[in-house]
C-alpha cells in the first residue's frame, strides 16, 4: 500500500507522524511524509522519505505570532492567501508523485481531504492530540499553564 502522510505545524505536529511512517514502513508499506522543509532533516534522519512542502506557511504563521502590533499582523496576513495556495500545490504535487492509496493527514494539511477525494484514495484524519480528558496536562492550546490535575482534565 502507498501512504502519503501530510502534516504542518510545530515539531509536536510532525514527530508523531514520523513515528507512524516508520511503523508503516516496518509493515512493508511505501510511505512519504509531506511537511515543511524545516522538518526535512528530522524526517530523513528517521529513514522516512520526504515529500516537499515549502516553509513559507510556517514562516508566515510564526511571523504573525511574533508581530508586535495588530497592524503588523494585519499587514502580514495580506500575503497569507498566496502562501496557503503554494502549500496546497505542494501537497498536490506530492500526492501526484506517490499516487497514494491512503492519505493520512493532520487537520492543518488543508488540501488533503480534497486531494484524497480527487485521487479516489482512502483518507484518514489523524490528530496527535488527546481527545479524552487527562489529568497529566491541559489542552495543548494552553501548554504554558500548570493547572493541576482537576483543571487539566476539565480543560
Amino acid at each position: 500500500m502507498r501512504v502519503l502522510i501530510s502534516t504542518y505545524g510545530t515539531r509536536g505536529d510532525v514527530h508523531p507522524f514520523v513515528a507512524l511512517a516508520k511503523a508503516l514502513q516496518a509493515h512493508g508499506h511505501v510511505v512519504a511524509l509531506c511537511t515543511p522543509t524545516g522538518f526535512r532533516g528530522m524526517v530523513e534522519r528517521h529513514g522516512v522519505p520526504y515529500a516537499h512542502m515549502d516553509n513559507a506557511v510556517l514562516e508566515l504563521t510564526e511571523a504573525v505570532l511574533r508581530a508586535p502590533t495588530r497592524a503588523e499582523q494585519r499587514r502580514l496576513f495580506k500575503g497569507f492567501g498566496a502562501v496557503i495556495r503554494a502549500g496546497l500545490e505542494d501537497e498536490w504535487k506530492a500526492a501526484r508523485e506517490l499516487e497514494p492509496d491512503v492519505l493520512v493527514y493532520h487537520s492543518k494539511a488543508l488540501g488533503s481531504h480534497h486531494i484524497a477525494e480527487k485521487l479516489g484514495a482512502v483518507e484518514l484524519l489523524a490528530m496527535p492530540l488527546p481527545l479524552t480528558p487527562t489529568r497529566e496536562f491541559p489542552v495543548p492550546i494552553v501548554p504554558g499553564f500548570r493547572l493541576g490535575g482537576w483543571l487539566n482534565a476539565l480543560s
